[in-house]
């Protein structure tokens, strides 16, 4: 269990730095689409922090619980590490479908 939790901390750390990193490439931008449609352009938009604080924040409220679940009935790190692998990958996509949708 204590393996899980290690994984999920890793994991926020990860996904807060990848904000950060993404904070001050699109610091000229206020607004930051939240739904890109297949054309590439955006659907709607939300203020930046909010836009690249969504998914650590949505991560604490899936993994943290994951972890202590999982953990009491034996399965181990592994279905940990594959959620928090989903959500490191769901974020830099998100991030790069940003990038692209403002051509920075």
């Amino acid at each position: 269990m204590l393996q899980s939790f290690s994984a999920v901390l890793a994991t926020l750390a990860l996904l807060a730095f990848i904000s950060l990193l993404a904070n001050q490439r699109f610091r000229d931008v206020d607004r930051l689409p939240m739904k890109i449609q297949l054309d590439g352009s955006p659907g709607w938009t939300a203020p930046r922090a909010l836009a690249l604080s969504l998914t650590p924040i949505l991560a604490v409220f899936v993994l943290l619980p994951a972890a202590a679940l999982l953990g009491n009935i034996g399965l181990g790190p592994l279905p940990v590490l594959v959620l928090s692998l989903s959500f490191i990958a769901m974020h830099l996509l998100h991030i790069g479908l940003i990038a692209k949708s403002l051509k920075v």
